[in-house]
């Protein structure tokens, strides 16, 4: 695969909705030289995993990270699940791609 297509990249992005940074993300995709670097991302559904497919990229689907400052306790259990929770399947995607270079947007 490396002696093909070069360095693999893994892109992950927090969100699955497209914004300011994703639209930058995107831009870095299409303009990315495929000759030497392989693509895969991984983001929560949304309109950004529907926009890297269109230009051809895999994408892996991962939980929205529900994550916000707070000091209710109750909030702070679920954010601190949520947070552990994505991290897991984060970690097993990077597992399973073994990129070379991870781009965290």
């Amino acid at each position: 695969f490396r002696e093909i297509y070069g360095m693999k990249i893994l892109f992950y992005s927090h969100t699955g909705q497209v914004s300011g940074a994703e639209n930058i993300l995107l831009l870095a995709l299409k303009r990315l030289n495929r000759e030497k670097f392989a693509p895969v991302a991984v983001c929560p559904e949304g309109n950004l995993a529907e926009e890297i497919k269109k230009l051809g990229i895999p994408v892996k689907i991962v939980k929205q990270l529900e994550a916000r400052f707070t000091w209710r306790v109750d909030l702070i259990f679920k954010y601190l699940f949520s947070l552990f929770g994505t991290i897991r399947q984060l970690r097993s995607e990077i597992l399973k791609e073994k990129p070379d270079l991870i781009h965290a947007n």
